[in-house]
């Protein structure tokens, strides 16, 4: 009868107070369902900090603002944002009051993000920001206090976790440790999953792993080259210059015979043939 991330976070105190063996160290995961659909099962007291005044993204087109099939939704979205924040916070005080805050690693992160209307799009199949760029925050008492700005990709985080916790990886971990790559690509990639996009391109004797759209994401600029998710799209470029247009409401589209596409095309063949990834360039 309760949230979900309510229980889950009260059948991780229950573990550690009444069934860890204090003289071991513990490892948890607590895999968290919201702000992922569906999103009307967030408690009234987190709804209600978002009755009125909504702060769009400048990328959320002006008919959406008004709808209000979207306002609830954006309304749940935000709210499951603070009650995670809520039950984060409770865990990390039940740590400190009972002694093992300083000496335990904590690890905040996602699969991926939202784009909650921006683009005048729901969902994560997508390579804008408000899709693919992810939260990682790590506690750990050797690490002090830094931000970073280098690239990471999830892949990064088992090496970057074996690294803190000195564990050597072993030969088949992918990614690197993030505490000191400085990584000039990250790599992007979506394929047609779903059945019912998966089903067009078999019956035409295609692979349908071979398109949906592959990309690499720098510092500054996102490049994606689209073959789309039905058979006949027509392939496109598009460059997004991500410190100058930081919603990406003007994106460059691209010819394959630019020299910016040559380049960027041989990182990613070379990245996707490393991957056996099919895809049709």
């Amino acid at each position: 009868d309760k949230w979900s991330p309510t229980h889950e976070r009260e059948v991780l105190e229950n573990y550690l107070t009444n069934i860890w063996d204090k003289s071991k160290p513990f490892a948890a995961v607590l895999s968290w369902n919201p702000p992922h659909p569906p999103y009307d099962q967030v408690p009234e007291e987190f709804l209600n900090l978002y009755e009125t005044n909504h702060k769009y993204r400048e990328n959320v087109p002006e008919s959406w603002k008004t709808d209000p099939i979207f306002n609830s939704r954006f309304k749940e979205y935000y709210a499951a944002i603070s009650g995670l924040d809520k039950e984060f916070g409770i865990i990390i005080d039940y740590l400190k009051e009972n002694g093992l805050y300083e000496n335990t690693t904590i690890v905040l992160s996602a699969d991926h993000g939202d784009c909650m209307g921006s683009h005048g799009l729901y969902g994560k199949n997508i390579w804008y920001e408000e899709s693919i760029r992810i939260p990682l925050y790590i506690h750990d008492n050797t690490l002090g206090y830094t931000i970073k700005d280098n690239l990471v990709e999830s892949c990064d985080q088992l090496p970057t976790l074996l690294e803190i916790l000195q564990v050597n990886p072993c030969e088949t971990i992918e990614g690197v440790s993030a505490l000191h790559s400085d990584k000039e690509y990250a790599f992007l990639c979506m394929m047609p999953g779903l059945p019912e996009l998966i089903e067009p391109y078999v019956k035409l004797g295609l692979d349908s792993k071979c398109f949906g759209w592959r990309g690499l994401r720098t510092k500054g600029f996102t490049y994606i080259i689209n073959n789309g998710t039905k058979p006949g799209f027509k392939q496109e470029r598009w460059l997004y210059d991500n410190l100058n247009d930081k919603y990406q409401l003007k994106p460059q589209k691209l010819n394959k015979d630019d020299a910016l596409c040559k380049k960027y095309d041989e990182v990613l063949k070379t990245f996707c043939v490393s991957q056996k990834d099919f895809f049709l360039f």
